[in-house]
């Protein structure tokens, strides 16, 4: 691996981050799922943590990138893939959760 091809993996992976980041700030914001919000987002830290001590390793090591560039590339796609999920079931649990409060409201007015 070149310091060139770990450099951009290194910025593929602090665009990750800055996306994570967002991702845990709107959760905060909305304020739900607080235990399972914090320990989603951990959890893709430290599997990004993970991806970065290979990546340096990868470096220090001569390994070329093409050895391990399926794994490198199984990882990100894993844990952006998470995110998204994590992401849609925050927003039908959301969804679902206003309905019930809307119905609610609407019987209580009758």
């Amino acid at each position: 691996m070149t310091p060139e091809e770990h450099d951009a993996l290194l910025q593929s992976l602090a665009t990750l981050q800055r996306q994570i980041g967002a991702k845990a700030r709107e959760f905060e914001t909305r304020g739900e799922f607080a235990e399972l919000r914090d320990a989603f987002v951990a959890d893709l830290k430290a599997r990004q943590a993970a991806i970065i001590r290979r990546i340096d390793a990868a470096l220090t090591q001569g390994l070329s990138w093409k050895l391990i560039r399926t794994e490198f590339e199984r990882d990100f796609d894993g844990i952006f893939g998470e995110l998204l999920r994590w992401e849609k079931r925050l927003d039908a649990a959301t969804m679902a959760r206003n309905s019930v409060a809307r119905n609610s409201a609407g019987q209580s007015s009758v």
